[in-house]
């Protein structure tokens, strides 16, 4: 039997070779350009899909990032925008956060003022009347109670204790929009806060009231059924932790002075009134405690001006029982001396260091005329 002449394609099929090598196996004669198997292709393009997938998903992150990145630099500038104070705003405090308080450099050398009724706030038509009627009267400021002396809160208030009661009763939805009017029409807002003058929170939290002779009935300032009325404790932490927090409430609706008046102990006529903490080892005297208070007001209101009314007779003659001396050495921006019963030659020996405007209040009308002169 003959031999068969091998071939260069015998060592494909030897005896041990185990299975057959086809045109489309790896091994196959006909180097690179062979044709390649299914399964080869199929593994190479899973293999480009996935390169694919991750050359993809780099490019969209890249493309992420710069785009991301745009926006918030666009978003920072708008926000920067819309915060940063006008070119008439002081500049800020380093303990007043972002807000932007003001200073009494920008209290004019004259504010004319007339006391509106703290219905304006609600922005309709009367503020525009009564706008126009300032202007025309050569005012530049106007007066409006936030708080007045019977207790009420003209403005929508978040504080816990007053939500549900007589106090926001009378409240006016758009007090922010009515200040800003104001702003608007070159009419300063002068914001009045009464204090201790309070009818309503006494009731409301019997902690904060004066006491009647150590019991815990209110005590009024005359017979109840004469008209007396019941006033807050300036040593009570809740009454003053009360009206700091409306002082907060009124700066963030953008007024421009915040007036605190009735910052006092009532007119005492006998020895009845009795106020909680007064006899606790270590309390400060009467006068520190008002001190104390107008100075925790200033710090409230967040470099807002504040303007501290006083008696002109305290301010004049250096002395008043309503004050146990005077409210000088408060932190107060400016002083509002009331000097309508003051003679007008009296001699008014104000401290130099301070800021001091004179309030002349018209006797019969309740739309009362201020003459705030620097």
């Amino acid at each position: 039997m003959s031999r068969r002449r091998k071939t260069k394609y015998d060592k494909y099929f030897s005896s041990r070779t185990r299975s057959s090598i086809t045109g489309f196996s790896k091994n196959a004669a006909g180097g690179t350009r062979r044709r390649k198997s299914y399964t080869e292709r199929k593994r190479n393009r899973t293999i480009g899909i996935v390169i694919a997938c991750v050359l993809g998903a780099a490019l969209v992150f890249t493309a992420s990032f710069f785009i991301t990145d745009t926006l918030m630099g666009i978003s920072d500038a708008e926000i920067e925008t819309t915060n940063a104070p006008s070119t008439d705003a002081a500049p800020q405090s380093g303990n007043s956060g972002t807000e932007s308080p003001q200073t009494t450099e920008n209290v004019p050398s004259e504010i004319k003022a007339k006391v509106g009724n703290s219905s304006l706030l609600s922005d309709g038509a009367v503020l525009d009347s009564y706008i126009q009627s300032l202007k025309s009267s050569g005012l530049n400021a106007v007066v409006i109670n936030f708080k007045d002396e019977n207790g009420y809160l003209y403005y929508p208030s978040s504080i816990a204790a007053v939500q549900n009661t007589d106090i926001t009763s009378k409240s006016q939805a758009n007090a922010a929009q009515a200040v800003k009017k104001l702003q608007a029409s070159g009419i300063a807002v002068v914001a009045r806060i009464y204090c201790f003058k309070d009818i309503l929170m006494p009731r409301t939290d019997r902690t904060a009231a004066v006491h009647y002779s150590n019991t815990d009935s209110l005590w009024h300032d005359n017979d109840p059924a004469k008209g007396g009325k019941p006033w807050l404790n300036p040593y009570s932490a809740a009454a003053t932790g009360y009206l700091t927090a409306v002082v907060g409430e009124v700066k963030k609706l953008g007024v421009d002075y915040i007036m605190l008046d009735g910052v006092q102990f009532p007119n005492l006529v006998s020895g009845l009134a009795s106020f909680d903490g007064e006899k606790t080892s270590g309390a400060p005297k009467r006068n520190q405690v008002l001190i104390n208070f107008v100075n925790s007001c200033v710090s409230a209101a967040g470099g807002t001006p504040v303007i501290c009314t006083m008696t002109g007779d305290a301010a004049v003659n250096g002395s008043s029982h309503i004050y146990d001396g005077a409210l000088w050495n408060a932190n107060a921006s400016m002083f509002a001396i009331d000097i309508t019963t003051v003679a007008d030659n009296a001699s008014k020996n104000y401290p130099a260091s301070k800021k001091v405007i004179e309030i002349k209040k018209a006797a019969q009308s309740s739309d009362k005329t201020y003459i705030l002169a620097g």
